[in-house]
C-alpha cells in the first residue's frame, strides 16, 4: 500500500523512527507528508552540550515563537552533553534578536526575573533551556543532565514555579531524569536536596531519576513534605544515605523498580558515611518489599587504613533480610553486600530472596581493607567464583537463570571464568561484563 494511502497514525510512527535531518528534509520535498513530518521533528528534541558546533538553541526558540501552538508538540526533550566540570557555556548572541527572550522572561513576571535576565544577556546555554523547557505544558519525558545544572541553577527553581503554578504547569510529564554533574558539590546540601525533593510532587510522573543528597532525619521530614507518589513506579536516585532514603520510601505506594546508587567514603566530613550499615539499608528498604519487582544497588565504599594498620571505616549487620522480599525477580547487589564482612564469606544464596530470575554481582568492593574475611586481598579468584557455582546449583534459588558479574576492575581473569564455567549449572547462564550499564536509561 503507497504511504500515501497509509492512516495519518501509522505514518506518525513511521516518521518518529527517521533521524531530525531526514525529518527536516521531508518537510522541504513533500508538501503532503509536511504536516505529519513538521509535528514528529518537534515532538522529539535533543540537545547536546557540543562546543565544536553552533548551538541550535536560538534558532529552535525563534521557530517555536513564531507558531506558539509548536510547544504542544513536544513530548520528549533531552538536553546532555559532555563539558568539563564548571565549565559555563556561553551561547554566541548576534545583533539585536536576543532581546526577545528578555522580554520574554519579563514577561513571564517570576521571581527568578532579575537572575534569568542577567544570566541571558550573558548568552549561558541553560537561561535558554529554561525558557524552551517554561514553555512546554505537553511534554511527557524530560532529561536533565548537570551540563545544563549550572551555578546558580536557572532549571530547577523554573521546576518548582512549573509546580506552584507561577509558570504552565506539565499536564503529562510521567518520565523525569535531573541529574547534577560534577560540579554538584558547589551548592549548598539544603538547596540541591530541596530542588531534588520538587520533582516528587509532580503527581503524573511515573519514572523518576535524580540525585538528592542526604539530610538528618528531621530536616528531611521537613523538606519531603507528603507528596503524592501513588503513580511513581520507577524510582531511580543517587547520592542519598541509608536514612534518607528510609524516609523517601516510606512515602511510595506502589514501586516496583528501585535504583541507589550511594558511596561511603572515610574522606568525608559526614560521620554517617563512615560505617556501612547493611540492616540499616534493609530497613530503608523494608517500605517497598511487597511492592518491589527490580532492585539495583550501586553502594560503593572507599577506605584505606590508616597508619598503624587501623581501618578507617566498618561494614556491619547483615542482607539476611533480604530474603523476604518474594516479589523481587531481578537484583543487582555489590557481592560483599551477600557475603557479609565476617571472618568467613557467607554463601550468596541465604540472603537472594527465591524469586530471583536474574542477579547481577558486583566486584567494586572486594578490593577492601574493610573486609575480613579478604585481609590484604589474600581470597582467591577460583574461590569467590565458587561461591558463584554453589549459588548456581541453589535450591533455595529454582528461578535462577541468569548470574551477571560486573567486573570493571579485571579481578577475573578470562581463563579462570572459563574453568569455572564449565562447573556451574547447566540452566544458569553466567556473564562477565566489563563494563557496568547505566543506571538509568528510561
Amino acid at each position: 500500500m503507497p504511504l500515501s494511502n497509509t492512516p495519518p497514525e501509522i505514518v506518525t510512527q513511521i516518521f518518529s523512527c527517521l533521524e531530525t535531518p531526514d525529518l527536516a528534509n521531508l518537510c522541504l520535498v513533500n508538501k503532503n507528508f509536511h504536516p505529519i513530518a513538521e509535528y514528529a521533528l518537534y515532538s522529539d528534541i535533543t540537545f547536546k552540550w557540543d562546543h565544536n558546533q553552533r548551538p541550535r538553541i536560538i534558532a529552535l526558540l525563534d521557530t517555536l515563537f513564531r507558531r506558539p501552538e509548536r510547544f504542544d508538540w513536544i513530548k520528549a526533550l533531552t538536553i546532555d552533553g559532555s563539558n568539563r566540570a564548571g565549565e559555563k557555556y556561553l551561547v554566541p548572541l548576534l545583533g539585536a534578536p536576543r532581546v526577545i527572550y528578555v522580554n520574554v522572561v519579563q514577561t513571564l513576571n517570576t521571581p527568578l526575573t532579575e537572575c534569568w535576565t542577567r544570566e541571558l544577556k550573558k548568552g549561558r546555554m541553560d537561561a535558554f533551556a529554561a525558557i524552551l523547557i517554561a514553555h512546554t505544558t505537553k511534554i511527557r519525558r524530560l532529561t536533565v543532565t548537570g551540563r545544563y545544572i549550572r551555578f546558580p541553577d536557572l532549571i530547577g527553581p523554573v521546576l518548582d514555579l512549573k509546580l506552584s503554578g507561577q509558570l504552565p504547569k506539565f499536564e503529562r510529564l510521567n518520565l523525569v531524569t535531573y541529574l547534577r554533574g560534577y560540579d554538584s558539590w558547589s551548592y549548598p546540601l539544603l538547596t540541591r536536596f530541596e530542588e531534588g525533593m520538587c520533582l516528587f510532587h509532580m503527581p503524573t510522573v511515573t519514572h523518576l531519576a535524580c540525585h538528592m543528597g542526604s539530610l538528618d532525619r528531621e530536616t528531611c521530614k521537613q523538606v519531603l513534605g507528603k507528596p503524592d507518589l501513588r503513580n511513581l513506579t520507577v524510582l531511580v536516585i543517587e547520592g542519598s544515605n541509608a536514612a534518607t532514603m528510609c524516609e523517601i520510601l516510606a512515602l511510595t505506594k506502589n514501586l516496583k523498580s528501585l535504583a541507589w546508587a550511594w558511596e561511603y567514603a572515610a574522606r568525608t566530613t559526614d560521620p554517617v558515611t563512615k560505617s556501612l550499615d547493611l540492616d540499616e539499608i534493609i530497613t530503608a528498604l523494608s517500605h517497598v518489599k511487597d511492592t518491589l519487582e527490580s532492585l539495583q544497588l550501586r553502594i560503593t565504599i572507599r577506605t584505606n587504613k590508616e597508619y598503624g594498620g587501623k581501618v578507617k571505616m566498618k561494614v556491619m549487620g547483615s542482607f539476611s533480610g533480604l530474603r523476604e522480599f518474594n516479589r523481587i525477580t531481578e537484583l543487582e547487589v555489590p557481592l560483599i553486600c551477600l557475603t557479609g564482612s565476617g571472618h568467613q564469606p557467607q554463601p550468596l544464596d541465604h540472603c537472594i530472596p527465591s524469586g530471583i530470575k536474574t542477579i547481577s554481582l558486583s566486584c567494586v568492593m572486594l578490593l577492601n581493607d574493610a573486609l575480613a574475611w579478604n585481609p590484604s586481598y589474600w581470597w582467591s579468584d577460583q574461590g569467590i567464583l565458587g561461591l558463584v557455582q554453589d549459588m548456581s546449583f541453589s535450591a533455595s534459588l529454582p528461578q535462577l537463570r541468569r548470574i551477571n558479574i560486573f567486573d570493571v576492575d579485571n579481578w577475573f581473569e578470562d581463563g579462570q571464568f572459563f574453568e569455572v564455567l564449565e562447573r556451574i549449572s547447566r540452566d544458569v547462564e553466567v556473564w562477565v561484563i566489563r563494563r557496568v550499564p547505566l543506571l538509568w536509561d528510561f
